[in-house]
């Protein structure tokens, strides 16, 4: 399970991360590692609403709406479908050993 982990599924997930942080560098919604935010100030009230939706006129944040969009949502949620596939390896591959390792210390007792 870890080599199928190894081999197949983190360099699936590693290019298709390298590709959404390409087209989000393309399309300009790239973080700058330079840049910290300033978190300190309160929101000022404009800003507030600027940030909550209206009930009238919402549109779903969920759905793209140009190419370059749609690109970085497909990314996106390819690379959480890896993701949670590599986690469930993990996870499987965890328990498969702890039981293993049970299954040892009682064979180590049962020889005494």
């Amino acid at each position: 399970m870890v080599l199928i982990n190894l081999y197949y599924l983190e360099p699936r997930a590693s290019k298709v991360m390298f590709e959404r942080m390409k087209e989000e560098k393309e399309e300009g919604r790239g973080r700058d590692p330079h840049s910290v935010p300033d978190t300190s100030r309160a929101m000022e009230p404009d800003v507030v609403s600027a940030v909550r939706p209206t009930v009238t006129g919402q549109q779903d944040k969920s759905v793209p709406t140009d190419k370059s969009q749609d690109r970085i949502f497909f990314l996106g949620q390819k690379l959480k479908k890896l993701n949670s596939h590599s986690s469930f390896v993990n996870i499987v591959s965890l328990m498969s050993l702890t039981w293993h390792l049970v299954h040892l210390s009682q064979r180590v007792n049962a020889c005494r």
